[in-house]
């Protein structure tokens, strides 16, 4: 299945304009990110396309931030974001919430181990303790990396709270080197033994139907909202001058614009695919691995949520 496309065409007077503007300016362009196609269907035979028409603008467009592009291009989005929010009834999100809250991100440890959290959980360097008054007692465990052959049977060990890398080598989900903070969570042990170390996901009260992987690493669709809100990151993270932070600058890349696919799970008896992407984020002194599930219903992702797993300060 692939995603709908975000992107709209400028009006062709604009373009004109924006042409003209660029003469004057010494050919200086902006650079609109194209929006592309690239969700995978539920067959497996996946792949990513791109329009035509605003790929060819986003390659010839120049590198830059630009407050005329967040400007120029603040009605289409405005139009886009209010589509988007009249694609989900008021049913649909709740059958999204229910799906959202049903999710568990972690780890797989070659002690045979599985140490897992909600995805709803806003991991920050403190870790405050989250209620696990509701968990499965059995799960399928879905690697990051594999596709749907790659399912792990667990069942439940215990309630776990320390910080996990402290106890388990090769750590990179639960790693926060600098704040090594206390955290929480489910700890599962396999049935049978593994030599990986492996991030994934588990559902509580639903199938996975299947696990495609194919897009993995291409860059993940984004709204025009979304590229305006990156943009508005980018130019307040300018704001904190180079003394006083620890960090560089913050780049296109360190927002939603640069997350990278990581693969598109089909959630049985229900109408909705999820597709999990990846991006890095930080600030002057803080940096976050952020985890972004799109929700998907007919082609067109009408429900998007960001987890961040931060560390620091640096």
């Amino acid at each position: 299945m692939y995603m709908k496309m975000y992107a709209k065409k400028l009006p062709v007077l604009f373009i004109i304009a924006m042409l003209l503007s660029a003469c004057v300016n010494g050919g200086q362009t902006t650079r609109e990110q194209a929006s592309i196609n690239a969700a995978a269907s539920s067959t497996g035979n996946a792949a990513s396309t791109v329009s035509n028409s605003v790929a060819q603008k986003s390659e010839e467009a120049g590198a830059g931030d630009s407050t005329a592009l967040n400007t120029a291009g603040a009605e289409n989005s405005e139009k886009t974001k209010t589509a988007e929010l009249k694609t989900a009834s008021e049913d649909e999100l709740a059958e999204i919430e229910a799906i959202y809250r049903s999710l568990y991100i972690g780890e797989l440890f070659e002690s045979g181990y599985i140490y897992l959290e909600p995805f709803s959980t806003k991991r920050d360097v403190f870790n405050e303790k989250i209620n696990l008054d509701k968990y499965p007692l059995s799960i399928k465990f879905y690697s990051f990396l594999s596709g749907s052959d790659s399912c792990f049977a667990a069942q439940f060990d215990s309630i776990f709270s320390y910080y996990v890398p402290a106890r388990e080598e090769s750590s990179s989900y639960f790693l926060q080197a600098f704040s090594e903070p206390e955290q929480h969570g489910l700890r599962y042990k396999l049935q049978a033994n593994t030599d990986e170390s492996l991030v994934g996901i588990t559902l509580s009260g639903y199938e996975i139907s299947n696990n495609t992987i194919s897009n993995q690493g291409r860059k993940r669709p984004y709204s025009p909202e979304e590229h305006k809100k990156a943009l508005s990151l980018i130019e307040k993270d300018k704001e904190i001058p180079g003394p006083d932070r620890t960090l560089d600058f913050i780049s296109l890349e360190n927002t939603i614009a640069g997350a990278e696919q990581i693969c598109l799970l089909g959630i049985k008896d229900t109408p909705y695919e999820v597709l999990f992407s990846k991006y890095f984020a930080h600030t002057s002194e803080y940096t976050a691995n952020v985890y972004v599930a799109d929700f998907i219903k007919g082609g067109e992702v009408a429900k998007t949520y960001e987890k961040y797993n931060w560390d620091g300060p640096y």
